[in-house]
């Protein structure tokens, strides 16, 4: 294990991580390898359990009232060998008056053949903030299958948003699936960036429940996908009560052959809510490809700039 934990502190770093939070003991963490604990630490206010067992890693985690971090929970999890299967489940709680922010990297240099699961279920108390964001690396093989189903209950006057990135490298068989439960004065914000090649096959199915009156969401999904990749985003808001207020918006940019769809519903309950949605699949801008080359960029580094730009 102790070969398998240095090649993913490495791999962590490479992927953008900061290795000094593991180190620092004003900071919480979790690295988990497979589905072994490889460390953890937490701060005042955090109670924090993980576990491994003959199913995958239990974690649960509760942010007790009136703590409140900006230093966020520093999140490892990984595979260093081809071929595994890494399976989380869990439990969160954010109690009133309490926020905490999550930055977890999922990481999977060597992959071949390795399904990535997660199932997560987090309750937000009133006046409270979950944000979490999930850096993704994957490798270059497009061996990984991710599987990742979270739903979020939001209380009164609190706050979720959650950021899923994946630009680097192959992202290969993706089927993200969230799912928020938006109450009182209170706001959800998700927005998720992918780049898929080869053979990849890209799906988002998120949805937004306003619940309480004055609540507010927002989806936004920005995907590019080239040679033979499959890109399809299905996006929901439901409008329950006054003065809600969601937005759709999702850019969808194909290339070679690849093929993309999306989906966008709306549904309103209520006179003075109001939901909104812009959708659009097209290709790349030929003028601004045209523009790079002429300064100097061949065809594949023009491309990769347009493509930068799009998951900006």
């Amino acid at each position: 294990m102790d070969k398998y934990h240095q090649q993913l502190l490495s791999a962590y770093k490479q992927a953008g991580g900061n290795l000094d939070v593991f180190k620092d003991i004003d900071m919480a963490h979790l690295m988990v390898h497979g589905n072994e604990v490889c460390s953890s630490r937490t701060i005042p206010g955090l109670q924090m359990q993980a576990k491994s067992t003959s199913e995958g890693v239990d974690l649960k985690f509760l942010m007790k009232s009136s703590f409140k971090y900006d230093a966020p929970l520093n999140v490892c999890f990984g595979l260093i060998p081809q071929d595994g299967i890494q399976k989380i489940n869990l439990e969160g709680i954010v109690e009133d008056d309490a926020g905490i922010k999550i930055l977890a990297f999922c990481i999977f240099p060597n992959a071949a053949n390795i399904t990535h699961l997660m199932k997560a279920k987090v309750r937000v108390g009133d006046n409270s903030y979950f944000d979490y964001q999930e850096n993704h690396y994957h490798g270059t093989n497009g061996g990984v299958s991710l599987v990742p189903k979270l739903d979020i209950e939001v209380g009164k006057n609190s706050r979720f948003s959650s950021q899923f990135v994946l630009t680097k490298g192959r992202a290969g068989k993706v089927d993200i699936q969230y799912a928020v439960d938006v109450n009182e004065e209170s706001s959800a914000d998700l927005s998720a960036k992918i780049y898929g090649s080869g053979s990849d096959n890209i799906k988002i199915n998120e949805s937004i429940d306003l619940r309480g009156r004055g609540s507010r969401g927002l989806l936004k999904s920005r995907v590019v996908v080239g040679e033979q990749a499959i890109s399809e985003v299905i996006n929901k808001v439901i409008a329950r009560k006054a003065n809600c207020m969601g937005h759709i918006d999702c850019i969808e940019t194909i290339m070679d052959s690849a093929t993309a769809s999306a989906y966008p519903s709306l549904k309103v309950y209520d006179s003075l809510a109001r939901v909104t949605h812009e959708a659009a699949v097209g290709r790349l801008d030929s003028k601004q490809l045209n523009a790079l080359m002429a300064k100097g960029l061949n065809k594949e580094q023009a491309i990769e700039v347009l493509i930068k730009g799009l998951l900006k």
